[in-house]
């Protein structure tokens, strides 16, 4: 139900509020228009033509909430480490338009980045286990900000391909072990 309210101006302010949803407000000359803007507004929203907060939050945001989320410490510092760096590269972009191009743009940036600090050594790039990883965390924030927060539909990782998994070693026992 919209608020609508009388100014002193003689103007007339509606401001519809829906859960999940900024508030969105507007001024009119007569109560008609003001009314007809808002039940316009309220069926956007209902038929999801309305994004909400995915227009109003940005990545770093979304990274934040994700943060206050109570986890093992261990998890918590590889999580705040891989999430830190999509901050980084991505930070400011609204979650409107944090899609999956862009997530697979990151994947590819994270696969070519030099981590080695030494100029003096040869490149070092991540392994595709930690890219895996990278991604898995991000996804799960991700996850977390569409079932807790509703601030977006869908998850942007879920339609992104992670690198495979490398099949592992098979290793055999020397004579020395095997006694």
């Amino acid at each position: 139900m919209p608020t609508i309210r009388k100014l002193p101006s003689g103007k007339v302010n509606v401001q519809v509020r829906r859960d999940g949803h900024p508030p969105l407000s507007a001024t009119f000359k007569t109560t008609t228009e003001a009314k007809a803007w808002a039940r316009k507004i309220e069926g956007d929203i209902d038929h999801g033509k309305h994004y909400g907060f995915s227009r109003v939050r940005t990545l770093a945001d979304a990274i934040d909430e994700f943060g206050k989320v109570k986890t093992t410490i261990k998890t918590a510092d590889d999580r705040n480490r891989h999430l830190e760096w999509w901050r980084k590269e991505f930070g400011t972009r609204k979650l409107f338009h944090f899609n999956g191009d862009v997530v697979e743009q990151g994947r590819e940036r994270l696969a070519a980045e030099n981590i080695e600090s030494n100029p003096k050594k040869p490149e070092r790039h991540r392994a595709p286990q930690t890219i895996r990883h990278c991604l898995m965390s991000l996804s799960s924030c991700m996850d977390y900000i569409k079932r807790k927060k509703r601030w977006i539909d869908k998850n942007p990782v879920s339609d992104v391909d992670a690198p495979p998994v490398s099949p592992g070693r098979i290793r055999w026992l020397s004579e020395d072990e095997r006694k």
